[in-house]
């Protein structure tokens, strides 16, 4: 399926927090693993915690589908069911590493805690 520049970047978010943690997060690795350009990049996001924050109601939107999580009354009820079904599975480390990011995420800044 072909991916627009904007989700490309919404996507290698998420593997480079998955894979390296979120401080490996950088305009310099984004533009790297999307083959783009800073200006593509902020052509799309003004900051990087623009794009972090649409990456939450990214990942919230396309988790919520697989999960069909339609029935949580918020992201907080969510993001525990997720990360239970995940224990449960015993999936890969890359769904607690992003649940975590967008937690702590949520702690220290007022527009990812009212998405929750």
């Amino acid at each position: 399926v072909p991916q627009s520049l904007k989700e490309k970047f919404l996507l290698a978010t998420f593997q480079i927090i998955a894979e390296h943690g979120a401080d490996s997060l950088s305009a310099n690795e984004l533009i790297k693993k999307t083959n783009s350009s800073k200006g593509a990049l902020f052509h799309h996001f003004k900051t990087l915690d623009e794009l972090c924050l649409e990456s939450l109601n990214y990942f919230r939107t396309h988790a919520r589908l697989q999960l069909k999580a339609s029935s949580y009354p918020n992201l907080k009820a969510f993001l525990m069911a997720f990360a239970q079904d995940a224990y449960e599975r015993q999936c890969s480390k890359s769904f607690f590493h992003l649940g975590h990011f967008f937690r702590d995420r949520a702690l220290k800044d007022d527009r990812f805690r009212l998405a929750l």
